[in-house]
């Protein structure tokens, strides 16, 4: 359909502010939840089954007992409701005698036991017969136990996403409005497509790609302008009242991540004003039992390689070795191998590739190791193992072209030198 006018604009600005909101307040519930959730069950596994088990048997009760407190309708193709679904041409499209007498369906039971697809077939439907049409009571009873179920079961030990349940709910939101402005029938899909839109947006804050899927999904390339323009109403509106839904679990889970905006006080800040003076470098020839003692001592992934020079008094940078190859290193034993000529076995090469898996327990792995004093004695030449090209950075790198390297090129680890290449930092 292409005739979207200039009076739906005003409904769709409400559609989009309150689909912003929808989505801002599932994200701050769901945050809430998760921190009282870590509180009471976290660590216990008996506690987040019992936990699933309880949110599935309260859901299977309401799913089961609220379409009995509301009228069943008759249906459209008398005794047999699967013709009304036949008439739209699919499968998924059920509607649920549930309680009601032969010829009748409940409308929220439809909505509430149908599959997610049928469920937002229905609420795009744009089918000019009213004997689709969910009434009011209906739509908002949905909504709100949606809602409760949605904002709970995410972060259970079950899995569960965050798509598909504020699609449903924009959607639903969209046709109370509908209801609201007293749209045609062939009009109400469209408020629940801009709503569902708003929904989306306000719990991922994703703009331009949202607009693009319900495009798509719809196959409505004359809703692309008022899409676009609900989900620019959302965002406005959602961004006052919380983070996007990943923004915010990354800041509940402590996280560490970046912000690509730069403090103003970066403009006066130099490397060699932020930097550790306490560098922790190792030769490129260096002792077993010094690295051992370096691993045990410290906590850091990374250090830098030097050349000592010719008097062993310098620290010219040769390169980066990070604490996972350390650990590998000194795993597989090989001074062994380089004391006797050896290639490395494909193990050591494997666990060299892959010992970022194992990067949490490394300290304990590392504490566990039986070395023996004479092995302690033996050297490790690290040229062949350390990256000899990493990213530098001079004393005087202004602090806005560090922090571009941390946050956009995922920089982990940025040894300071000075003009003489002497590792300072």
């Amino acid at each position: 359909s292409h005739d979207y006018g200039y009076a739906d604009l005003g409904w769709f600005t409400v559609v989009g502010a309150s689909g912003g909101l929808l989505g801002a307040g599932y994200n701050v519930v769901v945050f809430s939840l998760r921190s009282l959730r870590e509180r009471l069950v976290r660590g216990d596994a008996r506690k987040r089954v019992l936990e699933t088990v309880l949110i599935t048997w309260l859901a299977s009760t309401a799913y089961y007992w609220l379409p009995t407190a509301f009228p069943c309708r008759p249906c459209a193709g008398g005794d047999d409701c699967t013709s009304l679904a036949a008439a739209h041409g699919a499968q998924s499209l059920l509607y649920m005698q549930h309680t009601c007498e032969r010829g009748h369906y409940s409308p929220l039971g439809t909505l509430l036991m149908s599959p997610q697809e049928g469920i937002i077939k229905r609420l795009f439907s744009r089918d000019e017969s009213s004997a689709d049409d969910v009434p009011v009571g209906e739509l908002g009873t949905f909504l709100a136990v949606y809602l409760v179920i949605a904002v709970t079961v995410i972060g259970t030990a079950v899995p569960a996403g965050n798509f598909i349940p504020a699609m449903t709910m924009g959607g639903i939101l969209g046709r109370l409005f509908a209801h609201a402005a007293a749209a045609p029938l062939d009009k109400r899909g469209r408020f629940a497509l801009m709503g569902a839109a708003a929904a989306l947006c306000g719990v991922t804050r994703m703009t331009l790609t949202r607009a693009a899927i319900l495009v798509e999904v719809t196959n409505d390339v004359g809703a692309l302008l008022p899409l676009m323009y609900t989900i620019a109403c959302a965002k406005i509106v959602a961004d006052l009242f919380a983070p996007s839904f990943d923004d915010g679990m990354m800041r509940e889970m402590c996280l560490p991540y970046l912000e690509l905006e730069q403090q103003a006080e970066f403009s006066f800040l130099t490397a060699r004003d932020v930097m550790s003076n306490r560098v922790i470098v190792l030769r490129e020839k260096e002792r077993v039992g010094d690295l051992l003692a370096v691993l045990k001592r410290t906590s850091h992934s990374g250090f830098p390689v030097v050349d000592m020079g010719p008097n062993k008094d310098q620290t010219y940078f040769s390169g980066l070795i990070l604490r996972r190859h350390l650990y590998a290193l000194l795993q597989h034993r090989a001074w062994e191998l380089q004391a006797r000529g050896e290639e490395l076995p494909a193990a050591l090469e494997h666990d060299f590739v892959g010992s970022a898996r194992k990067m949490p327990t490394i300290t304990r792995l590392v504490n566990a190791m039986q070395i023996t004093a004479a092995e302690k004695l033996q050297t490790i030449d690290l040229r062949p193992f350390m990256d000899p090209c990493p990213y530098l950075a001079n004393e005087l790198m202004p602090m806005r072209r560090i922090y571009r390297l941390f946050a956009e090129l995922g920089v982990r680890h940025l040894p300071v030198v000075d003009c003489r290449e002497l590792v300072i930092g």
